[in-house]
């Protein structure tokens, strides 16, 4: 009965971090990038989510905060990824 005690912590753990609430990328991008940046540089870089992956590493590097990696790339990424090639932008 005690060896299955920790993995009842691990499975109620997981469960708890499945259902915390979403976290605000918006707040996120503030918070990590337009500390330093305007948000207008943000959006003229319209990258990749590879290339926003690479910008993160390279920012985190120069000393940038980032909470929350996985939401902020997604974000950025959905937000501020490449025009559409009919011209409009994601927006």
């Amino acid at each position: 009965m005690t060896k299955l005690f920790p993995l009842g912590i691990l499975i109620i753990g997981m469960t708890s971090a499945q259902t915390r609430p979403a976290v605000n990328s918006a707040a996120d991008l503030k918070r990590s990038c337009v500390r330093c940046h305007s948000l207008e540089v943000v959006r003229a870089q319209r990258l990749s989510r590879e290339e926003w992956e690479q910008e993160l590493n390279k920012m985190v590097s120069m000393g940038a905060r980032v909470n929350n990696r996985a939401a902020l790339l997604n974000y950025l990424t959905q937000k501020y990824g490449p025009e559409d090639t009919a011209g409009s932008t994601k927006r």
